[in-house]
């Protein structure tokens, strides 16, 4: 099996990088280094089983390869302002990477008939009045607050989601929202490596949608 991570270099695309090919798949790793650390995946210089392509996801994307698996990863994800790489700092490359990435990245999975996933944040709920949420609860948002330009963007790429599905236009498509960033490190590789893999024969995780 061979999947896209894009947001590659960063620290849970360079995880997830590590746990498919530890598992024995082929791995094609895309980022523009913005805030990714091209020694993130230093250690796979050289892997057979890895290639790298450095690309902004808000720019067309292709693959020279077919996949079977897109995982969109890539975007500032720092709430730190007094940080250059922090999303505070880098608005227009952070909504690009919600929006169009999004938009870019659902192309290569149609193209491909290959799963799709990503992991959303609890940030789209704003301040939210209800503890803890769920996908039936909306949020207490500010459109236009100093964080909007995360929160923005991953409410319209949840919403992009949520229009393919409606649409139908992929064989299998899902989300993971997770309540913070740093409690997802472990979990989301195995969670992700799950729904990458079910579906495909010979696979002990087989559960096609």
């Amino acid at each position: 099996m061979r999947v896209l991570i894009t947001g590659a270099a960063g620290f849970l695309g360079s995880h997830l990088c590590d746990r498919f090919i530890k598992d024995g798949h082929a791995v094609i790793g895309m980022d523009n280094f913005i805030t990714g650390r091209p020694e993130n995946l230093a250690h796979l210089a050289g892997n057979p089983n890895f290639s790298f392509i450095r690309h902004d996801v808000s720019d067309f994307i292709f693959v020279p390869e077919e996949v079977d698996g897109v995982l969109h990863f890539a975007s500032p994800a720092s709430p730190n302002e007094k940080s250059p790489y922090g999303y505070m700092n880098l608005p227009i490359q952070t909504m690009k990477a919600g929006a169009l990435g999004t938009h870019n990245t659902l192309g290569v999975a149609r193209a491909n008939n290959a799963r799709f996933l990503l992991a959303s944040t609890s940030e789209i709920y704003g301040d939210p009045e209800v503890h803890r949420q769920n996908e039936a609860y909306w949020g207490h948002v500010n459109p236009i607050g100093k964080r909007s330009v995360y929160d923005e963007a991953k409410r319209l790429l949840r919403g992009a989601l949520r229009l393919s599905q409606r649409q139908r236009e992929y064989r299998a498509f899902s989300m993971i929202s997770t309540p913070s960033f740093t409690s997802i490190s472990l979990s989301i590789r195995n969670q992700a490596r799950s729904f990458i893999l079910s579906g495909f024969p010979g696979s002990s995780e087989s559960a096609r949608r």
